[in-house]
């Protein structure tokens, strides 16, 4: 969960890590959003703190193993171009 604030940073962060995001509901009367993703667990290493830190504290974390999938991309892969290592 995140206050709306924060919300693009914590998305950033998601998406930066080859998350899925599955649901964002906004809870009514609080500036709140609790982001739902599925990320894979390579990439939740590390992650707490670097999405506290991208928002100041601001967003509460629960990783919770939901299931097995094959990822859509090589999992070794290092980005190479000038453009790739800016992008990712």
């Amino acid at each position: 969960q995140v206050p709306m604030k924060w919300f693009g940073h914590a998305t950033t962060v998601l998406l930066k890590r080859r998350s899925k995001i599955t649901s964002e509901q906004f809870l009514e009367g609080t500036d709140i959003c609790i982001i739902e993703a599925e990320l894979p667990v390579v990439e939740s290493f590390g992650f707490s703190p670097e999405i506290m830190q991208k928002t100041s504290g601001a967003a509460r974390t629960q990783l919770q193993f939901s299931h097995w999938a094959l990822l859509e991309q090589d999992p070794n892969w290092k980005p190479t171009t000038e453009d790739e290592v800016e992008e990712f």
